[in-house]
C-alpha cells in the first residue's frame, strides 16, 4: 500500500476522473515505477442490534444495563435493595445496587474513570453495608473493608478507620481491617444484625478478625486454621466455614466465640452460607463433587433438602436452572454467594455461568441476572451460524427474534468449561485470566459432529476438541504447534490450512487432511 485516494466517501453509480499527485500517503514523492490502483465498493450499512449474554438489555434504562469486568462475586440483601460486588473491575465501580422490583436496572455508588476496591464480599445489618476486598490495581496486596450507608449510600466514617489512596484510583476516607500483603486475603464476612461485631476472615492468616462495626476497631483476632465463608444467624450467632467444616458458635459480649455447638454433616467442599430471615434455615454452597445448594435446620443441624443436580457440569455441559458452576479445576471458577431476600426466596452466585439466580422459598425459579464478563474470545460456527461460541459457554441464537435479555433471542444451551483440564487455562492475576482462541474455528461436519481448536498452554500446542451432542468435551490426541495465532485453521469444508512465513514475510496457504 503505497497511497489512500480516498476513504467511506459515498458515490453513485458511473465514470469517474480522478488523479494521483504521486505523493505517498506520508507526503513523500515516490520513485517511479508501475502501480496498481484498486477500488473497493459495498453498499453496506451498520446497524445496532444488541448483544448476546446480557439479561438487561431491553430489560433496563439508559446506562443502567447489568455489566461489569467480572462477574458477580458476592451479595448481600438490605430491605429491598440487594448490594453486590464485581471483583476487579477496570476503569469502573466495583460496587452496585439493584432494586428487588427491578434486578436488570444497575445502581452504580461511584462515578467511573478509577479502578478502586475490587469487592469480593458484601455484609450488611440494615443500616450499613461493609464491602470487603483488595485495590484492584495492586494485585491483590493491599486487603480492606469500606462501608457505605443504606439510608444515602455514602461512605461511612469509623472512629477507627484511616485514609487509604488506591494505586490508580479514589481515596477511602475510611478503611477498616487493613492489611498489606498477600497473606492479607479476606476469604469471608459477616456482621451481626442487632450485636456489635462484624467478622472477617483471613485463611492464610488462620484468622477471623472480630471488629467492633460501628467504631471498626479491631476487638478480637481469633484462630481458625481454615476460615472462609461466614453468616451471622437471627441470633447473632456466627456459622463458620473451616476447612471442610461448618459449625455455628455463640459471640461472647468480648467478642470471643463459645464452643462449637453444632456442626454440620454431609459436605463436601462448603463455600458460601446464608441464614433465613425467619432463622429456621441455613443454606450451604457445596462445591467439589457436589456443585449443591444445601439446606440445614439452624436449631438442630439436620439436612432439610438439597437442591441442585449433583457434580453440575463436570459430566454435562447442558445448562439448566437447577444446575449450579461454584467451581472447577481451573481455579479461576472458584466463588459463589447466597444471599436471602425479606420474603424467604434467595439468590445463588452461579459464578461458572456468568449468573445470579433468583430462586423462590420452594426453590422454584423466579429470575436471573446475567451478563458475560471480560472476553476475548468468540466464535460463530461456521456451518451452523446458529451456535455462538463465546468462551467456553454456547449459545443458541433464534434469528427470527429481535435481540433481547429475555425474549428467547438467545439462551445459554452448554458450558463446557467444567471437564477441561488445568493446563488449557493461562491465569495471569490472583483472579483474572486472558481467555483467549477457545474454540476457535468451531464447525459442524456433515457427519453431524462438531470440532474446534483449544490451547494448550503447558506445552504451546492446538489441540483438537470435538463438541459432541451428549456428554462432556472430548478432547483429541490431534495437536499442533502454536507458532502463532493465525498458524493453523480449520475450514468450513473440514480440511486443516496452514499459513506459511517465508523469510521476506510474505505468507502462503497450504491445505491438509480433513477432520472428521
Amino acid at each position: 500500500m503505497v497511497r489512500t485516494l480516498w476513504s467511506a466517501v459515498p458515490m453513485d453509480a458511473g465514470t469517474y476522473t480522478k488523479y494521483w499527485d504521486g505523493l505517498d500517503d506520508k507526503g513523500q514523492t515516490v520513485a517511479s515505477a508501475n502501480y496498481d490502483v484498486r477500488l473497493l465498493a459495498n453498499n453496506v450499512s451498520y446497524s445496532w442490534e444488541g448483544v448476546i449474554g446480557n439479561s438487561s438489555f431491553g430489560n433496563s434504562q439508559g446506562n443502567g444495563l447489568q455489566r461489569a469486568f467480572l462477574h458477580a462475586q458476592g451479595m448481600a440483601i438490605a430491605g429491598n435493595y440487594a448490594y453486590y460486588g464485581a471483583g476487579y473491575a477496570e476503569g469502573n465501580p466495583s460496587q452496585a445496587k439493584l432494586a428487588l422490583s427491578s434486578p436488570q436496572q444497575r445502581m452504580d455508588f461511584f462515578p467511573k474513570g478509577s479502578t478502586d476496591q475490587a469487592t469480593l464480599f458484601v455484609a450488611t445489618d440494615g443500616k450499613l453495608v461493609y464491602w470487603a476486598g483488595y485495590d484492584g490495581y495492586n494485585n491483590g496486596n493491599n486487603w480492606f473493608v469500606f462501608a457505605t450507608r443504606t439510608s444515602d449510600d455514602g461512605e461511612q466514617s469509623f472512629a477507627s478507620g484511616q485514609p487509604l489512596k488506591m494505586t490508580m484510583g479514589r481515596t477511602y476516607a475510611s478503611a477498616i481491617d487493613v492489611i498489606n500483603g498477600a497473606a492479607g486475603v479476606v476469604t469471608g464476612m459477616a456482621v451481626q444484625k442487632n450485636g456489635k461485631y462484624l467478622f472477617v476472615s483471613h485463611k492464610s492468616r488462620h484468622q477471623i478478625r472480630v471488629l467492633d462495626k460501628t467504631t471498626g476497631n479491631l476487638v478480637q483476632s481469633l484462630f481458625f486454621n481454615d476460615a472462609a465463608g461466614l453468616a451471622v444467624d437471627g441470633q447473632d450467632n456466627l456459622w463458620v466455614i473451616n476447612g471442610n467444616t461448618v459449625s455455628r458458635f455463640t459471640v461472647n459480649n468480648d467478642g470471643t466465640l463459645g464452643k462449637a455447638e453444632l456442626s454440620l454433616a454431609g459436605l463436601q467442599t462448603p463455600m458460601a452460607l446464608a441464614v433465613s430471615p425467619d432463622n429456621q434455615t441455613l443454606l450451604v454452597a457445596d462445591g467439589g463433587s457436589s456443585q449443591q445448594v444445601k439446606a440445614f435446620s439452624n436449631s438442630t443441624g439436620a439436612s432439610v433438602w438439597t437442591f441442585g443436580q449433583p457434580g453440575g457440569y463436570r459430566t454435562d455441559p447442558t445448562v439448566a436452572d437447577d444446575k449450579f458452576y461454584f467451581s472447577d479445576v481451573s481455579g479461576l471458577i472458584n466463588d459463589t454467594f447466597l444471599a436471602f431476600a425479606p420474603d424467604g426466596s434467595f439468590w445463588v452466585g452461579d459464578s461458572g455461568n456468568y449468573r445470579m439466580q433468583h430462586y423462590s422459598a420452594g426453590r422454584s425459579f423466579v429470575d436471573r441476572i446475567m451478563y458475560l464478563q471480560n472476553n476475548y474470545s468468540c466464535f460463530i460456527d461456521q456451518n451452523n451460524p446458529n451456535r455462538l461460541l463465546s468462551e467456553f459457554q454456547e449459545f443458541a441464537i433464534d434469528y427470527t427474534k429481535p435481540l433481547g435479555g429475555t425474549n428467547g433471542s438467545w439462551t445459554l444451551a452448554k458450558n463446557w468449561r467444567a471437564s477441561v483440564p488445568a493446563n488449557y487455562f493461562e491465569k495471569l492475576t490472583i483472579n483474572h485470566t486472558y481467555i483467549t482462541n477457545i474454540f476457535r474455528d468451531v464447525l459442524t461436519l456433515s457427519n453431524g459432529r462438531v470440532y474446534g481448536f483449544l490451547r494448550r498452554f503447558n506445552d504451546n500446542k492446538w489441540v483438537l476438541a470435538e463438541l459432541p451432542s451428549k456428554g462432556p468435551l472430548r478432547i483429541t490426541k490431534v495437536a499442533f504447534d502454536a507458532q502463532n495465532r493465525y498458524t493453523y485453521h480449520i475450514a468450513s469444508d473440514g480440511s486443516l490450512r496452514q499459513s506459511v512465513n517465508n523469510l521476506n514475510g510474505t505468507s502462503g496457504l497450504s491445505s491438509g487432511s480433513r477432520a472428521g
